[in-house]
């Protein structure tokens, strides 16, 4: 398995986290720790545990970490999909205990999980006690409840959705990319690169046919980052023939067309959404403060609050389901690193 090599953009920027230093002060006797999740967030934690001095259990229906900034290169075959994933098991030496299981419910009060498992040939729910949890749950890719998009669209959120639009490359030629931000746009460009330096030689008759569109509802694509960086990314994209739709709101998704607000009906043959992320029906559960957004409100060092605004000094939450108070930050996977690493220190646990 190839190394995550951007990893090291992060740990040369990075100090050692409090966290490792201060949970390994617990002692296994002292009580368990339950992480759920196995992105950005619940990863980073997991990676500087010690379970000689505390128990570890992992909650996730996904049995690997996913490197999500390079999914636009597996999507056109740059990279083999295994190239972006660390499998949990890595951490079985430590003795860190994984369930592949998705969590149905958490009980604040008595201080337990409620899972299912999510393999297909088991269907069995149990219950996980915890001294400490770590909510790292991520979030959804945002369909707006708009029909057909979630029967229809890739969301880049997964190593399996790249891996079959790899077939939908060859057999479709007109591309929709919903969603004019950094994924959206990395997207754009790695497909772009694709048809002309591969497709190109196998099948140049078709190069004329081939259509990339991105849509977006703002006034322009790459919203919040600089002026300069929006002109050029448009200018580079009109030179490159990657048309860009701005102001044009998606009203209905069908199988092989986009339904526009103002009743266009645009077809296409492949579709991403990347249009942002909403909370999982997990956190919409919680009874705890959340923003507009519905991310759970957390304090400076990662406790969750109740609907009082009362720190719960035993459950954390991180990464894409968490904001912090007075601090929003963007849903990057420098932020989840970041925050996992440095903000629970050794007065928390």
């Amino acid at each position: 398995m190839i190394t995550l090599k951007q990893d090291l953009m992060f740990k040369k920027n990075l100090k050692l986290s409090r966290i490792f230093r201060s949970i390994t002060s617990l002692g296994k006797p002292k009580g368990r720790i339950v992480i759920l999740g196995s992105g950005w967030g619940g990863y980073k934690v997991l990676s500087g545990l010690d379970t000689k001095y505390h128990e570890v259990i992992v909650v996730s229906p996904r049995n690997h970490f996913v490197f999500t900034p390079l999914l636009a290169s597996t999507a056109v075959g740059t990279l083999e999909f295994r190239a972006i994933t660390e499998p949990v098991r890595r951490f079985r030496d430590k003795g860190i205990t994984y369930y592949s299981s998705w969590c149905d419910k958490i009980d604040l009060n008595k201080k337990e999980v409620t899972c299912t498992t999510a393999l297909v040939s088991k269907n069995e729910t149990f219950k996980i006690s915890f001294d400490k949890l770590i909510i790292a749950v991520g979030a959804y890719a945002n369909t707006f409840n708009i029909p057909g998009v979630a029967e229809n669209s890739y969301f880049l959120k997964e190593i399996s959705e790249p891996n079959t639009s790899e077939q939908e490359t060859i057999n479709a030629l007109n591309f929709a990319v919903v969603g004019g931000g950094p994924t959206g746009i990395e997207f754009s460009s790695e497909l772009y690169d694709f048809v002309k330096e591969d497709l190109s030689r196998l099948y140049p008759n078709l190069m004329s046919k081939v259509q990339i569109t991105v849509y977006d509802v703002a006034d322009t694509i790459l919203g919040g980052f600089q002026k300069e960086l929006q002109e050029y990314t448009s200018k580079k994209f009109f030179r490159e023939g990657i048309k860009i739709k701005t102001k044009t709101v998606i009203a209905k998704v069908e199988k092989n067309h986009l339904i526009l607000k103002d009743g266009l009906c645009v077809p296409y043959g492949l579709l991403v959404w990347a249009t942002g992320i909403t909370a999982t029906p997990l956190v919409r559960t919680l009874d705890l403060m959340e923003d507009k957004a519905s991310r759970i409100i957390t304090n400076n060092m990662l406790q969750v609050l109740d609907q009082n605004g009362k720190v719960l000094d035993n459950v954390f939450a991180l990464g894409d389901c968490a904001a912090i108070k007075d601090n929003p930050l963007p849903a990057t996977a420098q932020v989840g690193i970041k925050s996992s690493r440095r903000k629970i220190d050794n007065n928390i646990l």
